[in-house]
């Protein structure tokens, strides 16, 4: 039997950059569309829906958006609130996921639907722009 000799790996040292900036000072640009959003959470906040159950959405609309600083933020909400890693970090394949109940994956899935109506927008948008950039010209 030969012996087997363990050999060390160094791991790559990761880049730390600094936190994206805003994009957008909302609150100059739009002070009643943000207060209306304020307005709009502070209903749901006390609609007598589990905290929990709205921090999962709101990450998983930050997920589904790319939203840097809103995934970080409802991680941290959840994380403080006591969920799993597995339950934080599974919102972003929450369909395969076994630890959700029921009522949460409902949730998710009409969080998805409302959420993704813009994309299906923008995709039919591409595709429009692509069938005229690409339409072959007539008797050629």
């Amino acid at each position: 039997m030969q012996a087997h000799s363990l050999t060390t790996t160094t791991m790559p040292t990761m880049t730390i950059r600094p936190p994206a900036r805003v994009r957008l000072p909302y609150r100059q640009s739009s002070p009643a569309g943000l207060a209306a959003f304020e307005q709009l959470d502070s209903y749901v906040e006390g609609c007598g829906l589990e905290p929990t159950l709205l921090d999962l959405v709101r990450l998983r609309a930050s997920l589904t958006n790319g939203c840097a600083y809103c995934v970080d933020m409802h991680t941290k909400d959840l994380n403080a609130r006591g969920e799993s890693t597995e339950r934080v970090a599974g919102a972003s394949v929450w369909e395969m996921a076994s630890y959700y109940t029921e009522r949460e994956r409902a949730a998710l899935a009409w969080c998805d639907a409302v959420t993704r109506v813009t994309l299906v927008v923008l995709a039919m948008n591409g595709w429009n722009r692509i069938v005229a950039a690409f339409r072959p010209t007539p008797g050629v």
